[in-house]
C-alpha cells in the first residue's frame, strides 16, 4: 500500500501534468486567434476583392470617351508614335520596324494599317467611310463585302495622326487593327 506522501506525489504530478496541457491548449487557442486575427486583418473576403476590381474597371470604362472605346488597342501606340514624333525630321527611317508590335502593322510613312467595320453595310455609309480615310491621307488596301448581314470590312492604312479623327464618324461599328503581324526570323 501507499503511504500518504506517496499518493499525494502522483497526485501532484497528475496534477501538473493537467495543469501544463491546459496551459498549451489555452497558449495555442489565444496564439491561434492572434494570427487568424492579424493574417486576416484589412484583407477582404474573395468576393469583395473582385466586386472592388470590376467596380474600378467599370469606372474607368465610362470615363472613356466614345472614341476611345471604339479604339482603346490603338491609343497606347498612338501616343508613343506622337511621343516620339514620328514620321517627323529626325524619325522617319524604320518605322515598319520600330512601331509594327503588338498586333499592329505601321508602315514606313507612319500609317497603321486599320480594319474599319461600318454600321451597316450600304453604299452610303462605306462610300462616306472610304471617302473619309482618303480625305486624311489614307489609302484603302480592300473593301470585302459582307458574306453576312454584320460582316463586311475596309482595309485600309491611316496615318496615326488621323485614326482618333475617323474614330469619331458615328456610322462606325468597329474600329481595329489590320492583319495579324508576322515577324520572320
Amino acid at each position: 500500500m501507499k503511504s500518504l506522501g506517496q499518493k499525494h506525489k502522483v497526485c501532484s504530478n497528475s496534477f501538473y501534468t493537467f495543469y501544463r496541457i491546459i496551459l498549451a491548449v489555452v497558449f495555442l487557442s489565444f496564439l491561434d486567434g492572434f494570427t487568424t486575427q492579424a493574417l486576416t486583418q484589412g484583407v477582404p473576403d474573395k468576393k469583395a476583392r473582385q466586386r472592388a476590381r470590376v467596380d474600378s474597371l467599370m469606372k474607368i470604362k465610362q470615363s472613356l470617351s466614345s472614341v476611345e472605346r471604339k479604339m482603346p488597342r490603338f491609343l497606347r501606340i498612338i501616343k508613343r508614335m506622337k511621343d516620339e514624333k514620328a514620321g517627323e525630321e529626325g524619325n522617319t527611317i524604320g518605322l515598319s520596324k520600330k512601331y509594327s508590335v503588338g498586333g499592329f502593322r505601321v508602315d514606313d510613312s507612319g500609317r497603321i494599317e486599320v480594319n474599319v467595320v461600318p454600321m451597316e453595310w450600304t453604299f452610303s455609309d462605306t462610300s462616306q467611310i472610304v471617302q473619309q480615310i482618303r480625305k486624311v491621307g489614307g489609302s484603302i488596301m480592300e473593301i470585302e463585302k459582307p458574306s453576312e448581314p454584320a460582316g463586311g470590312s475596309i482595309w485600309s492604312w491611316i496615318p496615326y495622326e488621323a485614326i482618333e479623327e475617323l474614330a469619331r464618324l458615328p456610322r462606325l461599328r468597329n474600329f481595329g487593327p489590320g492583319r495579324p503581324v508576322i515577324h520572320s526570323q
